[in-house]
């Protein structure tokens, strides 16, 4: 097996003021030290704080709702617009949700700010809609998606 050194990196994660920082080569050739990087679509720093893939995610998941609203301008179904929601955008903020999981009441408010942007678009457009105040937060998302995930895990390893 070939090893490409370039596009090998060293990341050293600590909440310490002074990490120690230590040259690493593969066949005499220094690896790149960063302070993130992105691995399975999450992008980690040096911190663990997330911060950076929170606005990687929330920027991803404007650009796609900005894609809905021009192109689903004359949806009058309430319901393709919410599958078109779930599908597209929620979906790109959930990803890999139990590894990043935000602590920060700011980081939460960016996400949320997402729902709250396509709730608006939904509701001035005189859609009929059950009960709009009633749409679940993201920490209520949050512990319903990590529910699943672990009776998932656990029905796995019984079988």
């Amino acid at each position: 097996m070939v090893c490409i050194c370039t596009k090998c990196k060293v990341i050293t994660f600590t909440r310490g003021m002074s990490p120690i920082n230590h040259v690493y080569s593969i066949n005499t050739t220094p690896l790149e030290r960063v302070q993130s990087i992105r691995d399975l679509g999450v992008v980690s720093d040096s911190k663990l704080t997330f911060n950076e893939h929170i606005a990687t995610i929330t920027a991803k998941a404007f650009s796609v709702l900005g894609f809905i609203r021009r192109n689903a301008s004359q949806f009058t179904d309430i319901y393709a617009l919410k599958a078109l929601f779930c599908t597209l955008v929620r979906s790109t903020l959930e990803y890999a949700s139990p590894i990043w999981s935000p602590y920060h009441v700011a980081q939460v408010i960016s996400i949320e700010r997402v729902q709250r942007h396509f709730v608006r678009f939904a509701l001035l457009r005189n859609l009929p809609w059950n009960d709009p105040a009633n749409l679940p937060d993201y920490a209520a998302r949050e512990t319903t998606n990590n529910a699943i995930e672990k009776s998932e895990n656990y029905s796995n390893a019984i079988a």
